[in-house]
C-alpha cells in the first residue's frame, strides 16, 4: 500500500507509489537423464501422484489527495511484476509404474470451479476496516453493467445471451480447483492468481487541478505437466488393477481486479516422443486456462478555472495452451506410445471473460474542463490439441466408464454442443471469449467543455486447432468397444 497527501496554501503536491516483483518456482517431479540408465525407477502397487501447486494472492493500493489554495496536483501508481513457473513431469528414461491395487487417491483434474460470494469490501483489505475507508469502499462497489436503456439485449447477433453482468465480475470471485478419484500414476500441475489492485487520485485546486491515479500489473506464468522423452509409464504392467488409470493434466486460473493488465499465461501438458504410456483403463491428457479480467478506470478534476480528469485502461493478454501425445518425432520406433483398455482423451481448453470500463470527468468552473477515457484490449491466444506425427495410440473401449463432455462440432447460444457418451480416442480443443469494453467521459466549463473516449478491441487473433498424425491406430474391441470411433472435434466461441 503505498499513499500520500499534500494540502498548501497555494499549492498542494502529492506522489505515492508502490512496486512489487515477484518470482516464483514450483516443481515437482521424478528425475531422468539423457541415457537409459540416468532414468529414476518408481514402482508401487497402488498409486503414484507428482503434483505441484501454487496460488498467489496480490492485493495492492496506491491513492493520493491533494488540496491547494491556486493548484492541486497529485500522481499514484502501484506497479506489481510476477512471473511464475510450476511444474510436474516425469523425466527422460524415467521408469514409474503405479499398478493401482491399493485404495484410490485424489488428484486434481487442471479444471476450476468458478462462482462468486456476496462482496462486504473487507475480504482482502481487512486490516484497513470495512466502514469508510477509501479501499473498503472500492472493493464494496464493484459495479455491475448492464445494456444501456432502449437497445436490445442482443448485443452480438451470435446469441441471445449477451447480458454483460456476472455474479463473478459484480461480487467476490472464488475459484476451487476440481478433484477427482483414482487409481494409477497422475502428474499434475495447478496454478492460481487472485490479483486485486487499486489506484486512486483525487484533488482540487482554486485555479487548477491535475491528478492521475494509475495501476500497472504484468504476470507471466508457464504452468507445464508432462512425461518426457523414453519415460515409461506402467511399461511392464503385468498384474495391474482393473481401474489403473494415467492422468496428465495441468491448469492455470487467473483473476485481476484493477486498472492496468499486461499477461502472458500458458499451459502445457503432454506425453514426449519415446515415451511409452500403459494403462489398464483410461489415458488422460488436458491442458486447461482460464482467465477473468475486470478493469475499472475512473477520473475526476475539478478546479475554479480549469478541471483535467483523464482514464487509461490497457488490457494486453497473451495465451497458449497445448495438450499433445508425441511431439517431433520423425520415424515409427521414436514417436510416443500409448495404449489403454479404456478411452483416450487429448483435451485443451482455454475460457476468457474480460470487462473493462473506464471513465473520465473535468470540471473547470471558470474556464474550462477537459475529460477523456481510452479503453485498450488486446487479446492473443493459441490452443491446440494434437497427437504428433508417428504417435502410435490405441484404445479399445473396454469399461463401464465412457468419456463425456466431448464435443461434436456444433454450436448453440454461446455453447458448444456435446455427446452423451463416447469410447475412444478423442482430442478435442475449445476456446471461448467473452469481451465487453466501454470507455465514456465528459467535460464542462464556463466557457469550454471537451469529453471524449475511445474503445479499441484489438483481440481477434485466436487460433484453435486438434490433429491426429499419420500413424494413430484404433483398433476393434469387443463387446461395448464396438462403439468406439475416434474423433477430433474443434470448437471456437
Amino acid at each position: 500500500m503505498a499513499a500520500s497527501l499534500g494540502v498548501g496554501g497555494s499549492a498542494g503536491i502529492a506522489g505515492s507509489a508502490g512496486v512489487y516483483v515477484i518470482d516464483v518456482t514450483t516443481r515437482a517431479f521424478i528425475n531422468g537423464g539423457p541415457a537409459a540408465a540416468d532414468g529414476a525407477t518408481v514402482a508401487a502397487q497402488g498409486n503414484v501422484l507428482v503434483a505441484a501447486d501454487d496460488a498467489l494472492n496480490l492485493n495492492m493500493i496506491a491513492g493520493t489527495i491533494t488540496g491547494g489554495g491556486s493548484a492541486g496536483v497529485g500522481a499514484a501508481a502501484a506497479v506489481s511484476v510476477v512471473n511464475k513457473q510450476t511444474e510436474a513431469f516425469i523425466g527422460q528414461n524415467a521408469s514409474v509404474t503405479g499398478r493401482g491395487l491399493r485404495g484410490a487417491m485424489t488428484t486434481r483434474t487442471g479444471a476450476f470451479a468458478v462462482g462468486a460470494v456476496a462482496d462486504d469490501g473487507s475480504e482482502d483489505f481487512s486490516t484497513l476496516g470495512a466502514g469508510g475507508d477509501v479501499a473498503g469502499n472500492a472493493r464494496k462497489s464493484r459495479p455491475q453493467v448492464t445494456a444501456p436503456g432502449g437497445l436490445p439485449n442482443d448485443l452480438s447477433g451470435d446469441t441471445s445471451n449477451d447480458n454483460v453482468s456476472s455474479s463473478s465480475l459484480t461480487g467476490q470471485r472464488t475459484a476451487v480447483a476440481d478433484t477427482q478419484t483414482m487409481r494409477g500414476v497422475a502428474v499434475t500441475a495447478s496454478n492460481q492468481d487472485d490479483v486485486e489492485t487499486v489506484g486512486f487520485s483525487a484533488g482540487g485546486g482554486g485555479g487548477a487541478a491535475v491528478n492521475i491515479g494509475g495501476v500497472v500489473h504484468v504476470i507471466s506464468t508457464d504452468t507445464r505437466a508432462h512425461v518426457d522423452q523414453d519415460a515409461g509409464i506402467n511399461a511392464n504392467n503385468a498384474g495391474a488393477g482393473s481401474e489403473q488409470s494415467v492422468l496428465v493434466a495441468a491448469g492455470n486460473d487467473y483473476s485481476h481486479m484493477g486498472i492496468v493488465a499486461t499477461g502472458a499465461i500458458g499451459g502445457t501438458v503432454g506425453v514426449d516422443d519415446g515415451a511409452v504410456v500403459n494403462a489398464a483403463k483410461d489415458v488422460t491428457v488436458g491442458a486447461r486456462a482460464e482467465e477473468e479480467i475486470l478493469s475499472v478506470a475512473l477520473s475526476g478534476s475539478g478546479g475554479g478555472s480549469v478541471g483535467i480528469g483523464g482514464a487509461i485502461t490497457v488490457l494486453s493478454l497473451t495465451d497458449n495452451t497445448r495438450a499433445f501425445i508425441g511431439n517431433d518425432a520423425t520415424t515409427d520406433a521414436t514417436g510416443a506410445q500409448v495404449n489403454a483398455g479404456g478411452n483416450v482423451l487429448v483435451a485443451a481448453t482455454d475460457d476468457t471473460k474480460t470487462l473493462v470500463a473506464d471513465g473520465g470527468l473535468g470540471i473547470g468552473i471558470g474556464a474550462a474542463g477537459i475529460g477523456a477515457s481510452v479503453a485498450v484490449v488486446s487479446i492473443t491466444k493459441t490452443t491446440e490439441a494434437l497427437i504428433g506425427d508417428h504417435a502410435a495410440v490405441d484404445a479399445k473401449g473396454n469399461g463401464s466408464t465412457a468419456l463425456t463432455g466431448i464435443h461434436d462440432g456444433t454450436l448453440g447460444n454461446g455453447s458448444f454442443g456435446t455427446l452423451a457418451a463416447f469410447r475412444g480416442v478423442a482430442v478435442q480443443a475449445s476456446s471461448s471469449e467473452d469481451v465487453t469494453t466501454v470507455a465514456a467521459a465528459a467535460g464542462g466549463g464556463l466557457y469550454f467543455g471537451l469529453g471524449g473516449g475511445v474503445a479499441v478491441d484489438a483481440g481477434g487473433n485466436v487460433e484453435v486447432s486438434s490433429s491426429a498424425a499419420r500413424r494413430k491406430r484404433c483398433h476393434a474391441g469387443k463387446g461395448a468397444a464396438r462403439r468406439k470411433r475416434c474423433r477430433e472435434p474443434i470448437a471456437d466461441n
